[in-house]
């Protein structure tokens, strides 16, 4: 079906030229602004009179959309948009009933499916065929996140009326445009969680990450998750020797309260305390994980008497994504608790006020979308309000800021539930859009990269990662063989997105000789992971313009002069260099967080050359010098030393040719940068001595691979009085 044409004439840079005698009458084709169209191509048809035809290109058909659902006696009907002209495309679509005497009627999703512009029900009978397409219709409120002050910007949504599409609008600040123009061009500090990135320190020991707290700082983290800190199955009976290589037994809780004595491998409640007070010194928050879908044991034998307390779901009726019930009443594999019971709700409750007396400031749920939530229908419960709104009016009580909750949600939330009913309450993890991004760096194809969420959730209520401990550590689907640097690029890819909190999973030292070990060479402080880090804390709250670029992903953040960007190359070239027109970023000279090399933007082109197949951008004015991180020396002499401690040193080499670098004060001496399969020894110094006259004792021998010799645990020492030798 065609429409009216409105004629109105444009001149194009196409030239008819004619020669005589030298001289040339030059012809410029006029064409109509409107399309012309026929059932297979788009043009703009020429009105002076010549047979040209302008902008020939083929239609570029979004989906099918079914207005007119056959059934089985009576024909439906379907139409395709071209995107550029508007031609539509129409087919009829033949009686159900049809077919060899086979009969099928399409079914559909009761739930509305949608995008940025429409919704519809999907259908669920395995054809790709929607009903009742319709544009998002709006309320004429807002609805106010939170107000604008005099300097600082707030925020306002609306819902659709229909489905859950929600647009978000920014409100101006109250004191006019000067200081709008000045918040655009300044970064702003984190509101929340939210805002920053997280360090997973998966397994670490508490005191292991207190004496890093200044690493972690440098390298642009502003939040620190760690494992769960519960007592768990064998730890009261000697977790030491019975947790090695069994990381899932930090998820076997025995009770709900923060552990002490042996009761955790990781640390004591003490050590927690410790831990949330010292890193506050930093600006770093603390993510504790809170196991409280389940306890200890098997189906058929628990670990604890504490069961005795609580009512179990049915271990006949297993968990199944496939069922709304099974998802948050179905057994798991472990002592499936019921969290709609009060005395689950209130120990819980107590558990998380513990936590904030230790000084936590953010929780990480376990097994989240098995927990039900009040809009469950007939399985619904109020655990979450219960538990959520307790711990903070709890926290704001003690004159504390408002906790941060996300919610551990893998793949999906199960059949007829919806990621929202958890949004509205905490943020939750993107899991498949972090699995998508992820194969996509190793297997370097741009065209499986996601550049929209799978949930469909606004990203400020979404934690996104490039790789997790489910799947580092499980044994099938194992993410363990992939390269450190490919993880990384996807890491920064996540990194680069504007509103998302995103979480960088730390591997651990070795899944085969012990948990608990720290691996202080570690992907977590790569150049580019660090550079990622710091991008996203100065363009928090900036607008993105993401796109791909050949092989290429790009993300544009912030306007004007602020702005900076971030290339990403998925060819696997690691120090390709390339050209791209830029969109967002204006001419001048950028510094690469990552090399710190200085770019220039000409014309809207810049050449980029990458490190580890990143390169991250920042105006050359904004960038200043880091500083200088802790360093090692070739020659030490300790002095003043108290016979109580002993110094560890990196000693290679051999004799009096050696070279020596001892460890600094507060600072455990691990993560020096050594020349590839290069030996080295750690050798204990006691009582004062230097290195050339000491006597060696509890030498380990290690290659640079961090690989620990029998077990052995570098020990960190505080409060060391020594100095460099001239």
């Amino acid at each position: 079906m065609k429409k009216s044409l409105f004629v109105l004439l444009f001149s194009t840079l196409l030239v008819v030229s004619c020669s005589s005698n030298d001289n040339q009458v030059i012809h410029r084709h006029a064409y109509e602004v409107s399309w012309t169209y026929n059932n297979d191509q788009h043009w703009h048809a020429a009105t002076c009179g010549h047979n040209v035809k302008g902008s020939l290109d083929d239609h570029h058909f979004g989906d099918w959309t079914i207005d007119v659902a056959p059934t089985e006696t009576t024909n439906g009907h379907q139409y395709r948009i071209c995107k550029v002209c508007k031609y539509m495309q129409e087919e009829t679509l033949p009686p159900t009933g049809e077919g060899g005497g086979e009969t099928h009627t399409h079914t559909f999703e009761p739930g509305w499916s949608f995008n940025s512009e429409e919704h519809w029900h999907a259908a669920n009978c395995g054809h790709n065929v929607r009903a009742d397409v319709a544009p998002h219709s709006y309320p004429d409120s807002w609805i106010i996140d939170y107000p604008a002050t005099e300097t600082e910007k707030g925020q306002k949504h609306k819902e659709c009326l229909y489905c859950q599409y929600t647009i978000y609008e920014e409100i101006p600040p109250t004191g006019g445009g000067e200081e709008e123009e000045e918040e655009e061009d300044t970064p702003i500090e984190p509101r929340s969680i939210q805002d920053v990135t997280i360090l997973h320190a998966w397994d670490w020991k508490l005191n292991d990450i207190k004496s890093r707290l200044k690493r972690i700082s440098e390298a642009g983290y502003k939040a620190i998750q760690i494992s769960p800190m519960q007592p768990h199955v064998d730890g009261a009976s000697g977790a030491q020797g019975k947790t090695q290589n069994n990381w899932w037994k930090l998820y076997q809780p025995l009770a709900f309260k923060v552990a002490t004595g042996n009761e955790n491998i990781l640390g004591t409640k003490d050590d927690l305390t410790s831990l949330c007070s010292t890193a506050k010194t930093y600006g770093i928050d603390i993510i504790v994980d809170i196991v409280s879908n389940h306890l200890a044991g098997t189906n058929t034998s628990y670990s604890s008497q504490v069961y005795k307390r609580y009512p179990l779901h049915s271990i006949t009726q297993k968990a199944d994504d496939n069922s709304a019930q099974l998802v948050v009443q179905g057994h798991i594999g472990l002592p499936d608790l019921d969290t709609s019971n009060s005395e689950v709700q209130n120990d819980v409750l107590t558990m998380m006020k513990e936590y904030i007396d230790c000084g936590v400031t953010g929780f990480r749920f376990d097994a989240a979308k098995h927990i039900e939530t009040p809009d469950d229908g007939p399985y619904a419960s109020n655990y979450w309000p219960f538990v959520l709104d307790g711990t903070t009016n709890y926290a704001l009580s003690k004159g504390l800021k408002k906790p941060y909750y996300y919610g551990e949600i893998l793949n999906t939330c199960g059949n007829g539930r919806r990621f929202s009913w958890y949004t509205k309450m905490m943020s939750i993890v993107d899991s498949k859009q972090g699995w998508s991004t992820l194969k996509s760096s190793v297997s370097n194809l741009i065209s499986t990269l996601p550049l929209t969420y799978d949930t469909n959730e606004n990203p400020d209520h979404l934690v996104l990662w490039a790789e997790s401990h489910d799947n580092y550590a499980n044994f099938d689907n194992t993410t363990r063989d992939y390269q450190t640097e490919l993880v990384n690029k996807a890491y920064v890819i996540q990194t680069s997105r504007k509103d998302a909190a995103s979480l960088y999973y730390a591997r651990p030292n070795s899944m085969d000789v012990n948990m608990c070990l720290v691996d202080d060479l570690g992907g977590w402080q790569y150049p580019e992971v660090v550079a990622i880090n710091k991008f996203h804390n100065r363009y928090i709250d900036k607008a993105e313009n993401k796109y791909t670029y050949d092989n290429y992903f790009v993300n544009e953040r912030g306007e004007g002069t602020f702005a900076g960007a971030v290339f990403v190359d998925l060819n696997r070239n690691k120090t390709a260099t390339k050209e791209f027109t830029v969109e967002v970023i204006k001419d001048g000279k950028y510094i690469d967080l990552v090399s710190k090399k200085e770019f220039v933007v000409i014309s809207h082109k810049v050449t980029v050359s990458f490190t580890n197949d990143v390169c991250i951008l920042i105006p050359k004015d904004a960038y200043k010098e880091d500083e200088p991180t802790s360093t090692y020396v070739g020659s030490v002499t300790i002095t003043n030393a108290p016979s109580e401690y002993t110094y560890i040193a990196w000693v290679w080499g051999s004799g009096t040719t050696s070279t020596w670098m001892i460890m600094q004060k507060d600072n455990d001496g691990i993560g020096l940068c050594l020349p590839n399969n290069v030996s080295f020894l750690i050798a204990v110094f006691v009582k004062g001595t230097t290195p050339y006259s000491a006597n060696w004792s509890g030498v380990i021998k290690q290659t640079n691979d961090m690989s620990y010799s029998n077990i052995k645990q570098i020990h960190t020492y505080e409060s060391l009085s020594w100095k460099t030798s001239s």
